[in-house]
């Protein structure tokens, strides 16, 4: 028996099609579906953002002495309003 993955257009759909019958229609389908892509959207660019911390704090010289990127920013950091 092989394991079954939905892919990100069937959960995007079943969270639509949940939201709109949780609201008897109150919540247009479009508007749940534009939810799950703004919410999915920032789980990536969250995963982004540690990844590249992550990546930057191990970079090491070959001696094990830490690589100093000052200059370097992290694209994936959301800016502070």
């Amino acid at each position: 028996m092989s394991e079954y993955t939905p892919t990100t257009a069937h959960i995007r759909d079943a969270w639509s099609e949940l939201n709109y019958l949780e609201s008897k229609g109150n919540i247009p389908y479009q508007d749940s579906g534009d939810e799950f892509d703004r919410w999915l959207a920032e789980v990536e660019r969250a995963s982004a953002e540690k990844a590249w911390d992550e990546a930057r704090a191990a970079l090491r010289y070959e001696d094990d002495t830490p690589v100093e990127l000052v200059s370097m920013v992290n694209p994936y950091r959301r800016e502070e309003a």
